[in-house]
């Protein structure tokens, strides 16, 4: 965390720190942050409420802040699609700021005015900064990991990783189904994924394992089941970007799978 960097504090009680704590600890991307940085960051969340129908975040758009809803309902709506729900203790908004991305869903309040919490973008970044360089970190040794990847240079690392993007899944989630349409490599960080293949069997793949590369390489439809058996955290590339990134790293991949 940047030394000069002074957090707002907002008072609190012990229940609403409590709380505080209880939701951040199921998110797996404060897991890095020491007992003094949880401390900043809680003490940097300030209270407000939402009435019903109005939006907190809007998809597309960037910047703004990071949410734990303390009572109340906040649905998630992609496209005009209703696509889940947020109840008390669940937190929402973080990945948008870490990654100075565009936000992937429109929130809103229903069934009656929300309470939440809530710390602004500059505040999140300045104490998760130490968190973002370990995941950068920890992206470009999984991919060292990856076999057709291992031998290439940090630059040609380093631009692998710029052009991945994170995603997540919850255990027993389906990733991909046989037969559909393929279009993204994953190459996991975190969890298990169980991947069926229809000629070479079961097969259960871990951190720095990858899998759905032919997809892209042959631009065929998925010969495989690929389902998370634990909470997972995947990188993923599209076949549009890996192939202006990867170039003619795709037959060295298509040979490897030969």
């Amino acid at each position: 965390m940047d030394k000069n960097f002074v957090a707002p504090v907002y008072p609190k009680s012990d229940e609403d720190v409590e709380f505080l704590l209880d939701a951040l600890s199921d998110n797996f991307v404060f897991n890095t942050l020491d007992e003094n940085e949880l401390e900043t960051l809680v003490n940097a969340f300030e209270g407000f409420e939402c009435a019903e129908g109005e939006a907190l975040i809007s998809q597309g758009e960037t910047g703004g802040h990071f949410y734990i809803l303390r009572k109340g309902t906040v649905v998630f709506i992609v496209d005009g699609e209703e696509v889940g729900r947020a109840v008390p203790g669940n937190s929402f908004g973080e990945l948008a700021l870490l990654y100075n991305a565009p936000r992937a869903a429109t929130c809103k309040a229903v069934d009656g005015k929300a309470g939440l919490w809530r710390v602004d973008q500059v505040t999140f970044r300045k104490l998760l900064a130490a968190h973002t360089i370990q995941n950068d970190n920890q992206t470009k040794d999984v991919l060292r990991k990856v076999p057709f990847l291992n031998d290439l240079d940090d630059e040609f690392i380093n631009r692998i990783s710029d052009a991945l993007t994170t995603v997540y899944y919850d255990a027993g989630d389906v990733i991909f189904n046989r037969g559909s349409e393929g279009s993204v490599f994953y190459v996991i960080r975190e969890g298990k994924v169980e991947y069926e293949h229809k000629k070479r069997g079961v097969k259960v793949l871990g951190p720095g394992d990858y899998f759905g590369e032919q997809a892209i390489v042959k631009n065929e439809p998925r010969k495989a089941d690929a389902t998370a058996v634990k909470d997972t955290i995947a990188l993923a590339l599209s076949r549009e970007v890996f192939e202006k990134v990867l170039g003619p790293l795709s037959e060295v991949i298509a040979r490897s799978n030969d």
